[in-house]
C-alpha cells in the first residue's frame, strides 16, 4: 500500500495504490516511496500526472512507461505540510468535479424527460 501507480495508456494518469499487493499489468508502472519524510504518496501521484509531464510520452504510438522513463519526470518538491495542503486543495476540486457531473446528469435527465413530455402531450394544448 502507498505505492503509485503510473500509466501512459490514455494520457498520464497516476494514482496512489491504497491496497497494494497488486500485479501490474503491462503500461504500469510502480513508484514506491522510500523517505515518506520527504514526499507524499498523493502529492507524487498528483504531480506525475501533471500536465508538464505529457511532454515526455509525445512522439510514442504505444505510449509505455519504464523505470528510465519516470526519472525524466519532473517533481516539484515542496515541504510535507505544502504537499499536504495541495492534497487537500486537490481532493476538494476532485468533489466539485464529481458534483458537477452528478448536476450535469440530472440536467441531461430532467431535459429528456421535458422533451418526453412533449412528445406525449395532446397537439393543441
Amino acid at each position: 500500500p502507498g505505492d503509485v501507480l503510473v500509466s501512459a495508456s490514455s494520457g498520464l494518469c497516476a494514482v496512489v495504490d491504497e491496497q497494494g499487493s497488486h500485479i501490474l499489468g503491462a503500461g504500469l508502472l510502480r513508484l514506491r516511496i522510500l523517505n515518506p519524510s520527504v514526499i507524499l504518496p498523493e502529492y507524487l501521484a498528483a504531480c506525475m500526472s501533471g500536465a508538464w509531464n505529457t511532454r515526455f510520452m509525445q512522439d510514442t504510438v504505444m505510449p509505455r512507461l519504464s523505470a528510465s522513463d519516470a526519472k525524466q519526470f519532473e517533481v516539484p518538491l515542496r515541504s510535507l505540510a505544502a504537499q499536504q495542503s495541495i492534497v487537500e486543495h486537490l481532493r476538494e476540486v476532485q468533489q466539485a468535479k464529481w458534483l458537477a457531473q452528478d448536476v450535469a446528469a440530472a440536467a441531461d435527465t430532467a431535459a429528456g424527460a421535458l422533451i418526453s413530455v412533449v412528445r406525449h402531450s395532446i397537439a393543441g394544448k
